[in-house]
């Protein structure tokens, strides 16, 4: 099948893209520290949009020369792949394997996957691992989530390290609790009329850090079922990977929530249209 991208001077093929794989752009999320491999091009000031569906997930950088897509594949795991930000008569999917050195590792539970990591930064977005660095999925507190990311919508009098930009902003979240919480307007940090949407919606966070380690959830489990059926014959042995995988699928262990939590754009209902029915 062929297709056609449209090219804008403003977001290159990021509008044709989200078009193309159904991706709503409400699933905006902005990640601000420099956790990628365009680092050098990403900060508070030029944060990082991340847009996904049930299995593609896109990441866009205004200005920059290429955008970053990949799928989770159920066998494979995550594949990563790169589309140059130029207008080109015929633009190409180039894969990139080499994302894999940093995505496929005991982050990922052992298989090529997604990442996402909350941590404190510098004023520049620079990680500031001297504070620590974790991984981060529902089983997570609300309280050690979002450092790196901005974070729109409410989340009541709960805390979390969202919209907190170097040391001294961490020192006043201590005095003044939630001071940067439950904003819905991110203009006060970066320009971000450069983005398709203004938001870094709570919601959207939540879903994309439960999908995420499911996609590698998924992906081990198939690992382990091919390996056991060849040294084995059967999958007896896959029992308890199973079982933790229906229990994370559940939320059994999903880590509890103080208060209501409500999202500031249409990624609800859109996310929800997709189906599958």
């Amino acid at each position: 099948n062929q297709t056609t991208l449209p090219f804008t001077p403003e977001h290159g093929y990021l509008d044709a893209v989200l078009a193309k794989f159904k991706i709503p752009k409400s699933s905006q999320v902005l990640v601000f520290s420099k956790t990628s491999f365009q680092h050098d091009r990403i900060s508070p000031a030029t944060p990082r949009a991340l847009y996904f569906n049930d299995d593609v997930y896109i990441g866009f950088i205004p200005g920059s020369p290429l955008m970053e897509i990949s799928t989770a594949d159920p066998e494979l795991g995550g594949v990563f792949y790169s589309l140059d930000q130029h207008a080109e008569a015929k633009p190409q999917f180039t894969r990139q394997d080499q994302c894999l050195d940093c995505h496929a590792s005991a982050r990922s539970m052992g298989v090529p996957g997604h990442l996402l990591r909350s941590l404190q930064t510098h004023e520049n977005g620079e990680p500031d691992l001297s504070n620590g660095s974790s991984s981060v999925n529902h089983r997570t507190p609300i309280e050690d989530r979002w450092g790196g990311w901005y974070v729109t919508g409410k989340n009541g009098n709960q805390l979390h390290r969202g919209n907190l930009i170097g040391k001294a902003a961490f020192e006043k979240q201590e005095k003044t609790p939630n001071y940067l919480g439950n904003i819905s307007d991110l203009s006060q940090f970066f320009d971000d009329s450069h983005y398709p949407a203004k938001s870094s919606d709570i919601v959207a966070l939540l879903v994309l850090e439960h999908q995420v380690h499911m996609h590698n959830f998924i992906a081990r489990l198939h690992y382990e079922t091919e390996q056991k059926l060849a040294a084995y014959g059967h999958i007896n042995y896959v029992t308890n990977i199973a079982e933790s995988f229906l229990k994370y699928l559940l939320f059994t262990e999903e880590a509890p929530m103080k208060n209501s939590i409500q999202g500031d754009s249409t990624f609800t209902k859109d996310f929800a249209r997709l189906g599958p029915f």
